[in-house]
């Protein structure tokens, strides 16, 4: 009976070794059923093999010494990177005590709660009936008056520095304040002057982050669980929301409510424009500001004057004035280089003649005393020596 029981003892031993060094392997450890139920727990190479050495007999040992040493490099970079501990989850950049946090470009923004009144008053609006003054009525009455109200040579000069403040950002909301206008629109989140701490995108849906900054308040609003809006607005001191499901800040329903005027004059810009095709940012740019120049002309000249007219009407006259300014005064500077010139061309040479009535490119040596161009001999009157252009 020992001895079967001896041998049953062997058997069970053999049995416990079987599953540990089956499960070396993948580094997991199956424990020998208790109770008809299995467990499964990670264990490193190391606490496998402490664990099979304290449940072996001491009596079936040869009396070698058993030193726990990775037999290959494999097993000892598992051991090292087992042991290391597991990279701590990304936490949400938290502000700090005093609720302020510095952005990339150096602006130093506050967290703010939603509902309560901001550091800061905005300005007054404008009359919202949106007329010319007296003053405008009486000084615009022409198309290229209208037209010049809304484009000038200091614009053209910095057109650089415009191509850069053409998108919302706070540097123009500031320019914008100086000449007493407000600003409302969407920002881009790489922009540097976003604190850091209103990036992230995984919040949780229909939530509302306020900042405030100096004249300026920017909001972050989660309409989706990773897509989040950044509005920034130099015309708002309270930021509420809505008491409905979705919870809309005050700032996203005006930026709704009012960015189709935005869409139309696109779409009127599109119908009539100047623009070409080019690879050069401030061309376009400068195409772009010609067609919001007459589009608002157009406006503004019916508005003055009292006159209903098709705007493409508009624009043909327009050009036509644009153009006649242009051509009187490239013509005045052609007059004045003819004047400028010798009566007669040099000894020995001649030159081609500038009338071509009568004539197919003959040279001519003498010029009228009106025009002053070169005239020959067919292509004069008697006397004075006169082109028969000239009465």
């Amino acid at each position: 009976m020992r001895g079967n029981s001896f041998c049953a003892e062997v058997d069970k031993i053999s049995l416990h070794i079987a599953y540990y060094f089956s499960a070396l392997k993948n580094s997991v450890v199956y424990e020998p059923p208790l109770q008809e139920k299995k467990m499964q727990r990670k264990l490193t190479t190391r606490q496998a093999m402490e664990m099979i050495l304290s449940e072996v007999n001491p009596c079936d040992s040869d009396g070698e010494d058993i030193e726990l040493q990775p037999d290959s490099d494999s097993e000892l970079s598992d051991l090292s990177s087992d042991e290391e501990t597991a990279p701590q989850p990304k936490k949400r950049a938290r502000l700090g005590t005093d609720l302020t946090e510095t952005a990339k470009d150096g602006t130093v923004w506050r967290e703010e709660q939603v509902g309560t009144r901001l550091p800061f008053t905005p300005i007054k609006a404008y009359a919202a009936d949106g007329e010319p003054t007296a003053k405008a009525r009486k000084s615009i009455s022409s198309r290229l008056q209208s037209f010049l109200c809304f484009i000038t040579l200091d614009m053209l000069h910095s057109i650089q520095e415009w191509t850069i403040q053409l998108f919302t950002s706070l540097s123009l909301a500031h320019k914008l304040l100086s000449r007493k206008t407000t600003i409302l629109g969407t920002v881009n989140k790489i922009r540097r002057e976003i604190p850091q701490s209103a990036r992230h995108t995984d919040r949780n849906e229909f939530t509302t982050q306020v900042f405030s900054t100096t004249a300026a308040t920017l909001t972050a609003y989660a309409p989706k669980r990773k897509k989040t809006v950044y509005i920034l607005s130099s015309m708002h001191s309270v930021i509420q929301t809505e008491n409905t499901t979705k919870r809309k800040p005050n700032t996203i329903t005006l930026y709704n409510t009012t960015k189709c005027g935005v869409d139309v004059m696109d779409q009127m810009v599109r119908e009539y424009t100047v623009r070409t095709g080019t690879r050069r940012w401030p061309v376009a740019v400068f195409y772009n500001m010609i067609d919001m120049a007459a589009l608002n002309a157009h406006v503004l000249y019916q508005a003055c004057t009292g006159r209903q007219e098709r705007r493409v009407d508009f624009l043909l006259e327009l050009a036509r004035e644009l153009a006649n300014s242009h051509m009187c005064a490239k013509k005045a500077r052609k007059e004045q280089l003819l004047r400028t010139q010798p009566s007669t061309p040099s000894p020995g040479k001649r030159a081609m003649c500038q009338v071509k009535h009568q004539c197919k490119n003959n040279h001519a040596t003498v010029r009228c005393v009106h025009c002053y161009r070169y005239t020959w001999g067919k292509c004069r009157r008697e006397i004075p020596w006169q082109c028969q252009d000239c009465e």
